[in-house]
């Protein structure tokens, strides 16, 4: 199990590192997210998940929900928002920790364009919804990133 990680890693890295010797640096970055979701899986594996992988998680089923929305399929949409309740509550909890004041800070204004997004998508208002959607991928970024 370890080997196949291991393995993937070094798949990826040296997909990433082709992908940018060659300056095809937007085709490298769809590889980005491969490293962040192997990590996932092995900390998921050995019971050890972290806020990083649950964020990760998060806009992971946000931009499949989103990708639902913009193709007209808003009850597959409404239906996929649902299942998000769980990690996001696991995500407060988190973030509701002692010694997270960084982190606090960093999170209103991501968690604000979600639940702008949830209710967006609820009331079946795409455009609503690809709003808040590029509002919440512009703040992910910095939560997320002070997570590491």
């Amino acid at each position: 199990m370890w080997k196949t990680y291991f393995e993937d890693l070094a798949d990826n890295i040296r997909i990433v590192r082709e992908r940018v010797e060659r300056k095809e640096y937007r085709l490298a970055q769809k590889y980005c997210g491969q490293f962040c979701m192997t990590f996932g899986k092995m900390h998921k594996t050995n019971g050890r998940v972290t806020l990083t992988d649950m964020l990760f998680s998060l806009r992971m089923e946000v931009k499949n929900a989103q990708d639902m929305v913009t193709a007209g399929n808003m009850q597959g949409a409404k239906m996929h928002v649902s299942t998000l309740v769980k990690l996001y509550e696991n995500i407060q909890r988190q973030l509701a920790q002692p010694n997270n004041a960084k982190l606090s800070e960093l999170q209103k204004p991501l968690m604000d364009a979600y639940d702008q997004w949830v209710a967006a998508v609820n009331d079946a208002d795409s455009k609503k919804a690809e709003s808040a959607f590029t509002i919440f991928m512009n703040e992910f970024p910095k939560l997320y990133g002070a997570t590491f």
